[in-house]
């Protein structure tokens, strides 16, 4: 049986409501900008059934164009209930269960939506994402990911001594990494670590792709809070 859009639109309305920092982006996807990120709550239909299931996801603004932004997010984290377990939402799941679900979300929504975001918050929540075993699963190419993604929100507020430190870290932990795994996504390990330190003297082009990007139709109304060391 299918589901009807009214059931749909309710159950929007009330992840918003729960969310007023977010804006409707599209479909079930409610987003805002906080600096050179995406961050928000999308729904997700769970195969084969009638249900969905809620993720905190957060996309880079770096990217050539808005779409390639949007294209795959850095962190797609799986909202669990209150036992820690995944499991897929009814539509017309009662408002009462589906209000409690939101409110024991707590520390799974990764990154404050309320207010401006510190560079440590963003470390943290990329470090705590990959503990995750589902997320370590997907071997190095998903760490040399999140790294570079942490490289990038450095190199945002001009924090050189941790865009050191993280290009430290890469070179640390890439002599333990699956080159094989990193290579099928990203090519060359050298050429790619090479593109990352090259980005440390094109700051102001970074800078302003990511403005760019911000003034796209598409989400220029998104409300925004800042990346703040």
């Amino acid at each position: 049986m299918s589901i009807s859009k009214e059931s749909k639109k309710k159950v929007e309305e009330t992840w918003l409501k729960a969310f007023p920092q977010l804006n409707k982006f599209s479909g079930s996807r409610f987003f805002k900008i906080i600096g050179p990120f995406i961050a928000g709550i999308e729904l997700l239909n769970a195969w084969g059934v009638n249900n969905y299931k809620p993720y905190f996801v957060l996309y880079p603004l770096w990217e050539n164009n808005i779409d390639k932004c949007l294209d795959k997010p850095i962190v797609l984290n799986t909202l669990r209930n209150k036992k820690g377990i995944s499991i897929s939402l009814p539509y017309e799941w009662d408002d009462k269960l589906l209000g409690e679900f939101i409110a024991n979300l707590g520390p799974q929504i990764l990154l404050s939506l309320n207010k401006d975001v510190f560079l440590t918050e963003v470390s943290a929540a990329i470090d705590l994402y990959w503990q995750d075993p589902g997320v370590k699963a997907q071997s190095s190419h998903m760490r040399a990911h999140l790294l570079s993604s942490s490289f990038f929100a450095a190199l945002y507020v001009n924090n050189r001594a941790e865009v050191e430190r993280i290009l430290a870290s890469v070179l640390l932990e890439s002599q333990s990494w699956n080159m094989q795994n990193f290579i099928h996504f990203f090519g060359d390990f050298q050429s790619w670590l090479d593109g990352l330190y090259m980005q440390i003297g094109k700051r102001d082009e970074f800078i302003s792709k990511i403005k760019g990007n911000g003034m796209h139709k598409k989400i220029k109304d998104l409300q925004f809070s800042e990346l703040v060391v």
